[in-house]
């Protein structure tokens, strides 16, 4: 398990920087990417996360896990995040416990 936290009663920006297409080695500027929070079962929880390419940039997007997502503390989530472009097909999983942010 990895030691990502996903914080709960916050939102959290989760950042893809410099994304590449392998083979042409040039940045993706227009992909589609969303992200699904799931549970350890594997279950939805909350709604899909779309990214928005920030305009300028080399590869670079952003999308935000929202403070009203119901996660449960310690419990263990995976975000998983689907990247589609062109020439570019990625899943990432990113697995982590809901924490409480401590300030």
């Amino acid at each position: 398990m990895s030691n990502h936290q996903w914080y709960l009663n916050t939102d959290q920006v989760v950042w893809i920087r410099g994304l590449t297409d392998p083979v042409q080695k040039q940045a993706v500027n227009d992909a589609t990417i969303t992200a699904q929070m799931q549970d350890e079962d594997g279950e939805n929880v909350g709604n899909v996360i779309t990214f928005t390419y920030d305009e300028g940039s080399e590869g670079d997007y952003h999308g935000t896990i929202p403070y009203d997502l119901p996660l449960v503390e310690w419990k263990a989530y995976t975000l998983v995040i689907s990247i589609q472009a062109a020439t570019l097909r990625l899943e990432l999983h990113l697995v982590g416990k809901a924490v409480r942010r401590r300030v």
